[in-house]
């Protein structure tokens, strides 16, 4: 039996079916659609996985994090959660609808 849901976030709408597939077809799936997904290491420690649709997007994101380790001071765990908290902090903005003042 397939399940459907719904979910809304202020314009972000989630479907989600949910059938019995093992990992390996998820994973045919999910590179079907283009995506790619790898280990992303932060000062030796592994922080997490990056995902993306293109090179040009992994570059973006990859940028991005080297911006913010540029702008602090900080290493290892405490690095990755100011990677995070910046990341989480302009998602928040983004949905929001407002941006930094400039």
């Amino acid at each position: 039996m397939t399940t459907i849901t719904n979910t809304t976030s202020k314009g972000l709408n989630i479907t989600s079916i949910k059938t019995p597939k093992s990992t390996i077809e998820l994973i045919r799936d999910i590179h079907a659609q283009g995506v790619n997904s790898e280990f992303i290491t932060i000062d030796g420690i592994k922080a997490g996985i990056v995902s993306y649709n293109s090179v040009s997007d992994r570059e973006k994101a990859i940028a991005a994090i080297q911006k913010i380790m540029e702008g602090t001071d900080k290493h290892g765990m405490a690095l990755i959660m100011e990677i995070m908290d910046v990341f989480m902090t302009q998602a928040a903005m983004n949905e929001a609808n407002c941006g930094p003042e400039e």
